[in-house]
C-alpha cells in the first residue's frame, strides 16, 4: 500500500494553500495570459507526439525527459535515482529502505547524497522544476503530475486516451514487441502512474474532473487530437 510520508503531506499541504489564495481573487476559471498545457496521457495512446504537435502550432516550448535532469540538478541527486522515481508509485520494500536509509544509517554520505533520492525531496524539487515552467516562459508539460502541481486556473489540463486494444497495438508497432510483451509494457506503465499520482498527490489520474478536455485517439487521429486540444486552448484562453 502507498503511504504518504509527513513530509510529502507538508508539501502538498503547502500547494494547496498557495491554491486557496490564488483562487480566492479568481473569479474566472482560467487566469489571463495563461500559457501552459499539461498533457496527460494512457500509454499508447499517442499522448507525447499529440502533445508535440500541439507544441509546434502553438509555438510552446516542449517539456518532457529534460524533466529528469533539472529535478535531478536541483535535488543534487544522480539521474539514475530520479529516474527510479520518474511517473513509479513506491512500493511497501522501497518504504522500509527509505526508513532504514533514513533512520538508521545504513549507507555512507556520499550515496545518500547523490545515489538514493527520498520521496519528499524528490516531490520537492519535481514541484519546484514545474512551479519555474509556468511562473517562467511555460509551454507543454508531458505527465509527471504537472496538472496536480500548477493551480487549476493557470494551465489547460488535458488527457489524451485510447482504447487498450488500440494501446497494445501502437507500442507493438512502435517498440516492435509481440502483442504479449506490448500488452503487459502497457498494463505495467498504466499501473505505474496510476501509483504515482495516488502516492504523490493522493490523486486519480483517470478522473476525468481532474482536465479540462480528455481526447481519444481511437476516435481522432493524432493530427485532429492536437488541433482538438489547440482549440480548446484557444477557447478558454481567448488566444
Amino acid at each position: 500500500m502507498d503511504v504518504m510520508t509527513e513530509s510529502m503531506r507538508r508539501i502538498l499541504d503547502r500547494q494547496l494553500d498557495r491554491w486557496a489564495s490564488l483562487e480566492s481573487d479568481r473569479p474566472c476559471h482560467k487566469a489571463p495570459g495563461v500559457k501552459v498545457i499539461c498533457v496527460s496521457r494512457q500509454p499508447g495512446s499517442g499522448g507525447k507526439l499529440v502533445a508535440a504537435k500541439v507544441a509546434l502550432a502553438l509555438g510552446l516550448k516542449y517539456h518532457d525527459r529534460e524533466l529528469i535532469q533539472k529535478v535531478a540538478e536541483r535535488s543534487k541527486a544522480e539521474q539514475a535515482a530520479v529516474e527510479s522515481r520518474d511517473e513509479r508509485g513506491h512500493s511497501m520494500f522501497e518504504g522500509w529502505m527509505d526508513a532504514l536509509v533514513r533512520q538508521r544509517g545504513l549507507l555512507p554520505e556520499r550515496y545518500l547524497r547523490h545515489l538514493h533520492l527520498f520521496p519528499d525531496e524528490y516531490l520537492d524539487s519535481l514541484m519546484a522544476v514545474i512551479s519555474d515552467i509556468a511562473e517562467g516562459d511555460g509551454g507543454i508539460i508531458v505527465g509527471r503530475g504537472a496538472h496536480f502541481v500548477i493551480p487549476p486556473a493557470d494551465c489547460f489540463r488535458v488527457r489524451i486516451v485510447a482504447p487498450l486494444e488500440e494501446r497494445v497495438r501502437n507500442l507493438a508497432h512502435l517498440l516492435d514487441l509481440s502483442s504479449t510483451r506490448a500488452r503487459m509494457l502497457v498494463m505495467r506503465r498504466d499501473a505505474d502512474r496510476k501509483a504515482f499520482a495516488r502516492f504523490y498527490f493522493q490523486q486519480d489520474i483517470a478522473d476525468p474532473e481532474n482536465y479540462d478536455l480528455v481526447v481519444n485517439t481511437g476516435t481522432f487521429d493524432l493530427g485532429q487530437a492536437a488541433d482538438a486540444v489547440v482549440a480548446g486552448f484557444r477557447r478558454v484562453t481567448g488566444d
